[in-house]
């Protein structure tokens, strides 16, 4: 059908060469997506971070797997531990890249996120 496969990382996996190597072959060889899965799937997650410590988290994931993957950023992004917060998809959309995210459960339906005038500015 022509639909790619994602493999959503997170990004603390960089620093496993075999993990590396296996998803490396698949991006390359298989054509798959790397997505980005928080910097790990084992600690509280986003639940309880500030916004600055979320945006940073996540800025920091992007930048890791990016660096990882030759230079691309990933363009999907799932937070761990179903902890996506109210302030998620703003920190998301201004860390750069990202076109998907996997956080919301809306029956297999894509919708488009937009930034209302004024969001994000000043705040």
């Amino acid at each position: 059908h022509g639909i790619r496969c994602t493999a959503v990382v997170s990004s603390d996996l960089t620093a496993n060469e075999e993990v590396m190597s296996v998803l490396q072959q698949l991006k390359e060889h298989s054509e798959w997506e790397i997505g980005a899965h928080g910097l790990n799937n084992s600690d509280a997650g986003h639940s309880g971070l500030s916004n600055e410590e979320e945006q940073s988290s996540i800025s920091m994931c992007l930048d890791r797997l990016q660096t990882a993957f030759k230079g691309d950023r990933p363009k999907t992004w799932l937070t761990p531990g179903f902890s996506v917060t109210s302030s998620t998809p703003r920190c998301v959309m201004e860390a750069g890249g990202v076109e998907t995210l996997l956080d919301f459960v809306d029956d297999d339906v894509p919708f488009q996120l937009i930034r209302r005038r004024g969001e994000g500015e000043g705040e």
